[in-house]
């Protein structure tokens, strides 16, 4: 299994999982399967009634903390594991409650010594803040509680032997550790059970799951970001109007972030070019230099363009200045004031590309149609004769397409998404794009997908990429 450096480990959210376990799967099967961790992209095929939208649900439900859907499914154990060897662990357990028996699911979260060891350097900062602990009069009793209360974490939640008397043995290693050792090297981990418990803290390692179901153009009332999108009018009629909502209102954050960095280097302009100036050598211009400005001058106007036409700016004329500089201080000006042009224009960066990929998905998808945007009212589809076209009145398969990667690229610090059955309504010529499109918005949301799907056409030509079910499974006798 592939180890994280200890420099990863800051950023938990950014985890992947690595492995799907699930034992008793429908009370007779035990189900394995490893995540593509490489391509970040897995696909589930089987038969009917091996589980692939099961295991998608089961995934979201036991992350979100949805108790209700994962004791609705028949199954023994179920465990994500992450790829540092960390998991969360589930299992329904039979209670009795005043006499009547129930059935309550039990989650546990498992923390193998080497994860525990590669957060050693964060052990004095989780449990005592900033302050020095050698002149903190509390930190003797900090720290004897935290060891009192490590002894009982360290037997819940993770893989170390307790010798007694202080003493914990890595099964993996041999070492043998005392408490207060153990303690120091799972500083983080610790810390992050003091602020909890250990189940809400990995939770929170694979948190913003993006389930989108098989009958994904139905409007759902509360439950999961699976269920209800978040951003969209309370009074919408349809799921796709829910999506344009949610894009409007990113767009008009980012917009929003965009005016406020304007006016910081607006203000900023001035005290930052006058000691340019006061430096200012006699030297003449050169030719490289003159090149340069002329360069950034038209990357510059070539990104003002692109973002008036995706209607993130206003449109303005434009002369070029780089050739008619002479001088340096002139010069000086203008390179300042292009450097001050692009570090506003990186603001819109990511929500002007996200744009551009719906809109060339649409474009190169939709037939006899286009999309353009407004930020305003969001998308708008165009017939080719200029006559606009409700999003309700797309075909089924326009709105699935629309809602799958609307959502995919605009629904917040997604880190993993669920696609049962991406097909749907899908002609078969746009399946055999779906993963080329889902690349890209990987690569600019930077998501993790697992897809469960009957469809050839989506898996093209990326048969390495897929996970047979029925080969991931077997029927056992006891479980």
């Amino acid at each position: 299994m592939k180890r994280v450096a200890e420099g990863d480990m800051v950023r938990l959210g950014d985890l992947d999982l690595a492995k799907i376990k699930v034992w008793g799967l429908f009370n007779e099967r035990y189900l394995e399967v490893d995540l593509n961790l490489a391509e970040r992209t897995t696909i589930l095929t089987a038969p009917n009634g091996y589980g692939k939208t099961t295991v998608l649900q089961m995934i979201r439900s036991l992350v979100e903390g949805d108790d209700h859907t994962l004791l609705g499914i028949p199954f023994k154990e179920f465990q994500l594991v992450f790829y540092d060897g960390a998991s969360l662990v589930a299992r329904p357990k039979a209670t009795q409650v005043r006499g009547v028996e129930e059935t309550e699911l039990e989650v546990q979260a498992l923390f193998p010594p080497s994860v525990l060891e590669g957060l050693s350097q964060r052990a004095v900062e989780s449990l005592f803040g900033e302050s020095d602990v050698d002149s903190d009069d509390n930190a003797p009793q900090r720290l004897e509680q935290a060891q009192q209360w490590a002894a009982r974490a360290l037997r819940e939640n993770t893989e170390l032997t307790d010798l007694g008397d202080g003493r914990w043995l890595d099964p993996e290693t041999g070492r043998i550790m005392g408490t207060g050792e153990a303690l120091r090297s799972c500083g983080l981990v610790l810390a992050g059970l003091l602020l909890g418990d250990p189940v809400r803290f990995l939770r929170q390692r694979a948190q913003s799951v993006l389930y989108i179901p098989d009958d994904r153009l139905k409007l759902r009332g509360n439950g999961g970001r699976g269920a209800t999108l978040e951003g969209g009018r309370p009074d919408a009629t349809s799921v796709v109007r829910v999506v344009n909502d949610l894009i409007v209102g990113k767009v008009s954050n980012a917009i929003q972030e965009y005016a406020r960095v304007s006016n910081e280097v607006d203000r900023e302009f001035a005290p930052g070019l006058l000691p340019l100036l006061s430096a200012l050598e006699a030297a003449p211009l050169t030719d490289e230099e003159r090149d340069e400005l002329k360069r950034r001058e038209t990357e510059v106007a070539d990104t003002e363009a692109r973002f008036e036409r995706l209607g993130l700016i206003r449109a303005t004329s434009r002369e070029p200045w780089a050739t008619r500089v002479q001088d340096r201080p002139s010069f000086l000006v203008l390179q300042r004031h292009l450097e001050d042009m692009q570090r506003k224009l990186d603001v819109l960066k990511d929500v002007a590309e996200r744009l551009e990929l719906l809109q060339r998905v649409v474009n190169e998808s939709f037939l006899s149609k286009s999309a353009s945007f407004n930020p305003e009212s969001g998308v708008t589809v165009r017939s080719n004769q200029g006559v606009e076209i409700e999003l309700e009145k797309l075909s089924s398969g326009e709105q699935h397409l629309l809602v799958l990667f609307g959502q995919m690229l605009f629904c917040d610090d997604v880190r993993l998404v669920l696609i049962d059955e991406p097909e749907m309504s899908l002609h078969l010529a746009w399946q055999e794009r779906f993963l080329e499109y889902l690349s890209e918005a990987q690569r600019l949301a930077g998501f993790t997908a697992i897809l469960a799907t009957h469809s050839p056409s989506i898996v093209w030509n990326r048969w390495d990429l897929t996970v047979e079910l029925a080969e991931a499974t077997r029927v056992v006798d006891e479980v």
